[in-house]
């Protein structure tokens, strides 16, 4: 019984945001499976978002209920695309045409490399649903606060209760475990194999959204389950999608409205700026880093490149109607952020006032990231190789390598989230302690994984292109 019940949550999942990529992705760009796995992203925040926001007002978030809010919310987007009588296009491509047009070599280490990522994915699957959630943030903030409102149908409102929100990190955003709460509704009990099952899911998304970049970057399905496999190879990539922690959520948000700015400096087409931007939006209801780490740089980084290809290069960005879709994704963080001002909850994951964080250069947590990113196995040769090919990079394109602004962009992105991490961890004395232990090394540069990954995609593809064996 609970399978069909699962089964109608997917459903449910599907047509919500069929409806709303029709609404919002008015642009011949994505591939058939890329649209819908941009699709499900979008839906991993919005219907938990919805959801959220029911129970603010108090209704209470059975399985009736729950079905009723995307009952309704599945026909107002119906109605809404009916009016708009808009039809997808996508980009053409078979993936199938394309295996059989390769050579016999390429067709086994396609296989191959195709093989071993099956297996781990297989292997890492078995190990998610047969290990119990037990890591401090992924049982007490992740599991144990949402089992408890799976079972009374609510969370402790009032400040002054030593329950207030089930207490721990009870100022992070609500969506991610909104999640389980809406999958383990369809089980009609609490299952860990349920709830933990979205970062597998998160996981696919990852590895689906990697391969057709790389494919647009580089036209080749080899390159593509290669770097697939080179994502997988990373070891704290598995140790975050296997616990489960909610890291993966947010890396992934965080990675999308990156790459969607480099399609659109690529294309000059408005609606990729757009999507963009809403990322950034759905990236809020993820984790604290948010508003203070990320949302800053970003916004900093955007407006110089966009001012810089504008006053610079010459070329302006035409402002239209389309930009009107932004708005009812601005309500996103808006609406978090009251919530957040009303009930008192700290915007950072220590609630602590400026003043009581130190400054004082510490050796010692510089060593230790050092070591967390070269010379110990957590990231294997990720860091090394980005390095090396982008020191290859800028010495090949020193005189240009600026007016490759969608490549410059990347780089500024990486560079400032690395360098701020470092600042933050070396220079922060409360700091210094999740610095030289690794656990906050570990997390925040987790956090570039994927902006990483896809930036070696990019210059070795630009190093290299003009070699006949690319």
């Amino acid at each position: 019984m609970w399978i069909l019940w699962y089964l109608l949550s997917l459903i449910l999942l599907i047509l919500t945001w069929c409806f709303i990529l029709k609404i919002v992705f008015n642009l011949k760009f994505f591939y058939k499976v890329e649209f819908f796995v941009y699709s499900f992203l979008l839906w991993l925040i919005m219907v938990p978002f919805l959801l959220f926001l029911a129970w603010w007002i108090w209704i209470k978030l059975n399985l009736i209920n729950t079905l009723l809010i995307l009952f309704i919310f599945n026909i107002i987007l119906f109605l809404v695309n009916l009016s708009l009588k808009r039809k997808i296009l996508f980009e053409d491509l078979s993936l199938v045409k394309e295996f059989n047009k390769k050579s016999f070599i390429n067709k086994v280490l396609i296989f191959i490399i195709f093989f071993w990522i099956l297996i781990k994915i297989i292997f890492w699957w078995v190990s998610i649903f047969n290990v119990p959630t037990y890591q401090d943030d992924s049982f007490w903030n992740w599991n144990y606060r949402w089992k408890v409102w799976f079972y009374s149908e609510n969370l402790v409102l009032e400040k002054n209760s030593k329950d207030f929100l089930w207490w721990w990190y009870n100022q992070y955003p609500m969506t991610p475990s909104m999640l389980k709460l809406y999958f383990s509704k369809f089980y009609w009990e609490w299952n860990e194999w349920i709830v933990n099952s979205i970062s597998i899911l998160l996981y696919l998304s990852a590895i689906l959204i990697l391969f057709f970049s790389v494919l647009r970057e580089t036209n080749s399905i080899n390159f593509s389950f290669l770097w697939i496999y080179i994502l997988t190879w990373i070891p704290l990539y598995y140790i975050h999608w296997t616990n489960p922690y909610f890291d993966l959520f947010q890396w992934i948000y965080l990675f999308i409205p990156i790459l969607f700015l480099y399609y659109y400096l690529n294309t000059k087409n408005n609606q990729l700026l757009i999507l963009s931007i809403i990322f950034i939006f759905l990236l809020s209801l993820t984790k604290n880093e948010w508003l203070t780490l990320y949302l800053p740089l970003i916004s900093v980084i955007t407006i110089f490149i966009l001012s810089y290809e504008k006053y610079i290069l010459k070329n302006n960005i035409i402002i239209d109607k389309s930009f009107f879709k932004i708005i009812p994704f601005f309500l996103l963080p808006i609406s978090f952020l009251t919530f957040k001002i009303i009930y008192n909850l700290w915007f950072w994951n220590w609630n602590n006032k400026i003043s009581e964080y130190p400054i004082e250069f510490n050796y010692q947590a510089l060593a230790s990231i050092k070591n967390a990113l070269f010379m110990e196995w957590n990231f294997n040769l990720l860091f090394f190789f980005m390095s090396l090919i982008l020191i290859i990079y800028i010495i090949k394109n020193k005189k240009s390598s600026i007016k490759n602004l969608n490549i410059f962009a990347i780089i500024l992105f990486l560079i400032s989230f690395i360098f701020v991490d470092i600042i933050l961890l070396t220079f922060v004395k409360t700091l210094h302690n999740e610095a030289i232990s690794q656990i906050w090394v570990n997390r925040v540069f987790t956090h570039t994984i994927l902006i990483t990954v896809f930036l070696l995609v990019v210059l070795t593809y630009n190093i290299f292109k003009d070699k006949k064996w690319i």
